[in-house]
């Protein structure tokens, strides 16, 4: 008899601390989810050489994030294989910038730093912006453009 109520009360036991380590689990999937640096694109074609086109960047997560250097490119897939092809346009100085927590940066193109979005000889090419950010050891690759599907 008194064997019988100690294996119930290890089943007990071992339901509680069941219910105790999913609950630490899904807390720390939380706390992960919500420290992971999540960057969002977006784009505005204008059409107005005085106002220009934009790419926004929007910082999601909590943390700021620290873009060492970007770039903005042409992408083609062929295979299991990738064709680069970047787009320079911007000096040195200005491939810094800081992504504040929770806010939208825009990257002006107007003026000397306009091209085309549409290129009639790239096709089945993708618009794609490389972000090099402070702590990572391979570029953030985010999709941001493509011109066969506006």
């Amino acid at each position: 008899m008194a064997t019988d109520n100690l294996s119930f009360y290890g089943f007990i036991i071992s339901l509680i601390s069941l219910g105790v380590s999913l609950v630490l689990g899904w807390l720390k999937i939380k706390e992960y989810r919500r420290d992971n640096r999540h960057v969002h694109v977006t784009w505005s074609l204008n059409g107005n050489e005085e106002i220009g086109d934009h790419i926004y960047l929007t910082n999601l997560s909590s943390t700021p994030i620290l873009v060492d250097y970007w770039q903005i490119g042409w992408v083609k897939r062929f295979g299991i294989g990738k064709k680069f092809q970047p787009i320079d346009l911007f000096a040195d100085e200005d491939l810094h910038m800081t992504l504040e927590p929770r806010k939208r940066s825009a990257i002006n193109f107007k003026d000397q730093y306009t091209f085309n979005w549409f290129p009639k000889n790239k096709r089945k090419m993708k618009l794609y912006i490389y972000l090099d950010i402070a702590g990572r050891k391979k570029p953030l690759r985010l999709f941001v453009f493509d011109p066969n599907h506006p």
